[in-house]
């Protein structure tokens, strides 16, 4: 997604170099869109059931923001991102004491 969401951007790009008649730009521009979507990165600006390209991607991006959650998630609750027990212990000693000063 996070390769396919600039081009767009390129697309647009072209279109502005069209509105200036710079026909050197706009075949370069074309020649990278060719190959873009012959790699699999390019996706067509143009409307698909009525909705816009960045209408159907955010979806995909919320998705992506949720799965990062989720794994962050995981991670935290099989190791605590390192905490082991006997660093906790050793917090949980740091804590009484700075009770104990407090009192």
């Amino acid at each position: 997604m996070v390769v396919i969401y600039p081009t767009e951007f390129v697309y647009q790009i072209m279109g502005t170099f069209i509105d200036e008649k710079q026909d050197n730009i706009v075949n370069i521009l074309e020649y990278v869109i060719f190959y873009m979507f012959w790699g699999g990165v390019y996706h067509s600006p143009y409307y698909v059931s009525n909705h816009a390209y960045f209408y159907n991607f955010y979806g995909y991006v919320i998705i992506l923001i949720l799965l990062i959650f989720e794994k962050n998630g995981q991670l935290w609750s099989l190791d605590r991102f390192g905490c082991t027990l006997e660093k906790q212990a050793y917090f949980k000693e740091v804590e009484d004491k700075m009770n104990k000063l407090k009192n």
